[in-house]
């Protein structure tokens, strides 16, 4: 089964696609997803995946939605994928 995933960042309410990733396994794209986010600093992240099984030829759609503390310091502490 191949993933393909497309992450979205931003304030909440608009959210601009930042990158199109594939990966072999669901936790490979979320860690690659995560790398990606990282280098923004927004409040809400999303990951939308498209999962195709060749053998049934079927494609399964999830999201994830990863929701991060920003502080008045500028520090932000980043939520696990949801």
């Amino acid at each position: 089964m191949e993933y393909i995933g497309t992450v979205f960042t931003g304030n909440g309410y608009r959210m601009k696609p930042i990158a199109t990733i594939t990966a072999a396994t669901l936790p490979a794209l979320k860690a690659k997803a995560s790398r990606i986010c990282n280098g923004y600093f927004n409040v809400s992240d999303r990951l939308e995946i498209t999962a195709r099984d060749e053998n049934t030829n079927t494609e399964y759609n999830y999201a994830f939605h990863r929701y991060n503390k920003k502080f008045p310091n500028n520090e932000i502490i980043r939520d696990k994928w949801r």
